[in-house]
């Protein structure tokens, strides 16, 4: 395939964002969630997350309550897990080294998180940082970012 070919393809497809955390989350972690699937809905990206509960369920929420899609990326095989909210989901039965398939799914992945976790949990080092856009939370309802990556439209 010549470059301009895959250029086509690549202009045809959408962008892929992932909002990782914690399974079980609560309050403000929470509504930050729900409010960046919604925002990554409304910019016509596809929401990439771990298909089960707490941020990734709330940002499932966001997403497909806004029009998105949601995609869940599952620990087992079994698709019953998933989060109501999830419009695709992929079983994997690879337990959490699915962590990697999430971030390398994604063209930009928002850990979020009380206190985030290192990079090691969510896949080895090297360029796939690149791919990171971390968070403080929301003030007064406004998603508060440590450092910034533009994402048009998000």
């Amino acid at each position: 395939m010549k470059t301009s070919e895959g250029a086509r393809v690549l202009d045809r497809r959408r962008v892929q964002i992932a909002v990782i955390g914690d399974g079980e989350g609560e309050g403000e972690i929470l509504r930050a969630a729900e409010e960046l699937g919604a925002r990554i809905a409304r910019a016509g990206a596809v929401l990439v997350t771990g298909g089960h509960g707490g941020v990734m369920e709330a940002a499932a929420k966001g997403a497909v309550q806004n029009g998105g899609t949601a995609v869940g990326i599952l620990r087992s095989g079994d698709l019953s897990t998933a989060n109501p909210y999830c419009t695709i989901v992929i079983g994997t039965d690879i337990g959490h080294a699915r962590n990697v398939l999430i971030v390398l799914s994604s063209d930009a992945v928002i850990p979020l998180e009380a206190a985030p976790a290192p990079y090691p949990r969510y896949a080895s080092p090297g360029s796939i940082r690149d791919r990171f856009w971390f968070f403080e939370g929301l003030v007064d309802g406004a998603i508060v970012p440590t450092h910034y990556l533009w994402i048009p439209g998000v």
